[in-house]
């Protein structure tokens, strides 16, 4: 599954829902401007609190009263089993992401003899630490620091362990552990960032890295090593052998041995097998499968999920397991998420139309005709309200999904292709004003770009899924996924291409003709404010000079490529600030076009020495005082890095059985707490 990212924190990130539901229905351009927030319902709040640069925006769950009680039931065993699943991505991130956590969550739920001020300065990196799932941000992968100091950590967790907090027997056990997470939590300089495809000398990409994919192997003895379970594994060096060490409960009928996690994924098989005689055979079938491989581990049980999966359109949804190869610099271990999911019937317009035109913009797309589909079977294509987002998924969100990954099944059965409408709304909702404001660099262009902005991210990002992930063939002479090919280079190059094929259909006229698009100017406020996202996305890098997250990497790639290789783009300074202005779209487009195709080549063909070229040339490497620049003009507007969500509550009503018959929903809107649940843990009542 790949998603599309849009920039979080400097904007109004695309459309709020009702705006995607005007444009859709073609009843002309979305209300309101860019630039404004969203106009909130009534009774809903939607910025709950911010934490330093992060701002936390609730999610609303439009829609789940009018599923049945029973589709409410199962809703709620799903988002149980996303649940269960959250603390393995706290493991995957780093090896020390769950014992700091649990330190963290002692000193917060035992603090009648914490100090105030520390007590504060902890729970907020308790919060940063949830929101990233560890203290790497979760986008640019960079290491960042408490402001409490170490004594101040070493007083508070003994003062917790004295009101009875679970840090060991005595002062000497919680030394121990405070010398053991000591350079995890305090030293800038160890384990910076969480994946490095751009290591420094004497380290390779998987040594370089901090992430715990991997542990005491280095890049060669990996490559070198026949991994069976590429995906949902995690391949160690004990006593000069190396293992794969695989994520599964154990399989009772066949005596199938446990693995990591094994309680974690026995929980989420068990939830699976609970709501099997509550839904459709369409999702039952998936489901089985999905079952099995959380039993399992077995790789092919996950491809028949897959396929089952991406050719069912069930009223509750759920996405579980190891997904995203973001994390690993290889792009083949797989990141746990959990995401659950229902159709949002008002805003899904837009999404089935690009689906059900998908072989008109594959005929017109910049690539050679022998990679283009001449069969395209229409890809699941809905907006969505989220139920649940945890581990890869949340709590800072998508706010556009494409799956499957893998190649072969996207070709012969097809793919899902979600908007999420209600992350979009809340986001928006929460954050304000848009980037017109910030990069335009004249009245005129910050005019047009607030009046259209929201319209042109809303397309680009249905554009990217629905066309962009699902387009394209490879050649049939490949061996294998063209990721097994492009390896580190994979994700970075998909992104970019999917966000090409956006770019590329923007000035397309059947978007104008079937009234897709309310007005010519949105293309070009589209392709004016990819620059302007660029530069958002140096608003998350303090320090350095490169890029190692892959939707980062690919948005560079193409502004750089464009700037470079065409004369589209004109750079000037004015008063000590810089911009970037499209002078000539139907160059620029010319230049989309000559990427786009040059990207699909290399997919098709797996040329991974042109794929390195590229990406190396022009996707990484940035001028960090323009990236100083940029963090002062967000600091003066007061604009947040992250936008995370808070989830609904989801609260079970049992019948005389003790069975549950239904599912009722809350908004209390307490982010810490929410966390805190999922440890089985709880502020103190007098809070």
């Amino acid at each position: 599954m790949i998603r599309h990212v849009v920039p979080n924190g400097l904007l109004a990130l695309a459309a709020c829902a009702l705006a995607l539901s005007l444009m859709a229905c073609g009843r002309g351009r979305p209300a309101g401007q860019g630039g404004e927030a969203a106009p909130a319902a009534q009774g809903k709040r939607y910025l709950t609190e911010k934490v330093g640069d992060i701002a936390i925006a609730q999610i609303y769950a439009d829609g789940f009263e009018d599923l049945t009680p029973e589709q409410r039931v199962v809703a709620y065993h799903l988002i149980q089993a996303a649940i269960h699943g959250d603390p393995i991505a706290y493991d995957q991130l780093h090896r020390d992401g769950l014992q700091v956590r649990h330190l963290l969550e002692e000193i917060v739920t035992h603090p009648a003899r914490v100090k105030p001020e520390p007590l504060a300065r902890i729970t907020t990196y308790l919060k940063r630490f949830y929101v990233h799932h560890g203290n790497h941000h979760i986008r640019t992968t960079r290491k960042f620091l408490p402001e409490f100091s170490e004594s101040e950590l070493r007083e508070a967790a003994l003062a917790a362990r004295a009101a009875g907090a679970d840090l060991g027997p005595d002062d000497t056990s919680v030394e121990d552990r405070l010398e053991r997470l000591r350079r995890t939590i305090f030293d800038p300089s160890y384990d910076v960032s969480i994946t490095v495809k751009d290591p420094p000398p004497g380290k390779d990409i998987v040594t370089a890295s901090a992430n715990n994919l991997y542990a005491g192997v280095t890049l060669k003895e990996v490559e070198s090593f026949p991994e069976r379970y590429p995906l949902n594994s995690k391949v160690v060096k004990r006593g000069g052998r190396i293992e794969e060490l695989v994520y599964r409960a154990g399989d009772p009928s066949s005596g199938g041995p446990g693995g990591l996690y094994e309680h974690e994924m026995g929980d989420m098989a068990d939830r699976l097998e609970t709501v099997l005689p509550m839904v459709g055979p369409g999702q039952r079938a998936a489901l089985e499968h999905l079952m099995r491989y959380f039993r399992t581990g077995e790789p092919e049980e996950f491809r028949q999920y897959n396929i089952a999966w991406v050719q069912d359109n069930p009223p509750v949804d759920a996405i579980l397991g190891f997904i995203e190869t973001y994390v690993d610099a290889r792009s083949q271990k797989g990141f746990f998420e959990g995401q659950v999911s229902i159709v949002d019937h008002k805003t899904t317009h837009l999404m089935q139309w690009l689906a059900q035109n998908a072989l008109y913009f594959e005929g017109r797309a910049s690539w050679k005709e022998s990679y283009k589909r001449t069969r395209f079977k229409p890809p699941v294509a809905n907006a969505i309200t989220v139920l649940m987002e945890t581990g890869g998924a949340g709590p800072v969100g998508w706010s556009g999904i494409n799956l499957p990954n893998e190649q072969a099944i996207k070709e012969k059965y097809g793919s899902k292709s979600v908007l999420l409408a209600n992350n979009i709304e809340s986001r928006s909702a929460a954050v304000g004003a848009g980037l017109a404001e910030i990069f335009a660099s004249s009245p005129e262009e910050r005019d047009t770009g607030a009046k259209h902005y929201r319209e042109a991210r809303t397309l680009l990002v249905a554009m990217h899924e629905v066309l962009g992930h699902a387009s394209g063939m490879v050649n049939p002479a490949l061996k294998g996924d063209p990721s097994d090919h492009l390896r580190e280079f994979y994700s970075t190059l998909e992104e970019a291409r999917a966000d090409l094929v956006a770019l590329w259909n923007f000035f397309d006229e059947k978007l104008m003709a079937d009234r897709m698009m309310s007005d010519p100017k949105v293309a070009e406020v589209a392709y004016q404010s990819y620059l302007w996202d660029n530069w958002v996305s140096l608003n998350q890098i303090p320090e350095g000079d490169s890029f190692e997250e892959d939707h980062q990497r690919a948005e560079h790639l193409v502004c750089s490529y464009v700037a470079e290789r065409t004369k589209a783009i004109r750079a000037f300074e004015r008063d000590a600030r810089h911009y970037r202005v499209v002078t000539d779209f139907k160059e620029m487009r010319r230049g989309v076009g000559e990427l786009l195709a040059e990207l699909m080549r290399i997919k098709a063909e797996g040329d991974y020495k042109a794929a390195k070229a590229l990406i190396s040339r022009y996707g990484v490497r940035f001028d960090p005082s323009l990236r100083d620049e940029v963090r002062r003009a967000a600091g003066a507007a007061g604009y947040p890095d992250v936008v995370a969500f808070v989830m609904p509550r989801y609260t079970p009503v049992y019948d005389s059985r003790r069975n549950i018959k239904d599912v009722t929903v809350s908004y209390p809107g307490d982010f810490l707490a929410e966390q805190l649940s999922y440890a089985g843990k709880s502020l103190p009542a007098s809070r």
